[in-house]
């Protein structure tokens, strides 16, 4: 497994939030897209992993 470093710039906002505060170690990158979807938030997963729709 390869890991990359994401760099993340802007404001955190509380009240805009999706997912929720803290770090979780997941197994699998399907938990992370399962957690996403749930948020509303598949379409920043797929940016995220180069998937363009």
């Amino acid at each position: 497994l390869r890991w990359k470093q994401m760099v993340v710039r802007g404001e955190q906002v509380d009240t805009e939030r999706k997912l929720p505060s803290g770090l979780v170690e997941l197994t699998d990158m399907s938990d992370l897209a399962t957690r996403c979807a749930a948020a509303g938030l598949t379409a920043l997963f797929l940016t995220s992993m180069k998937i363009y729709r």
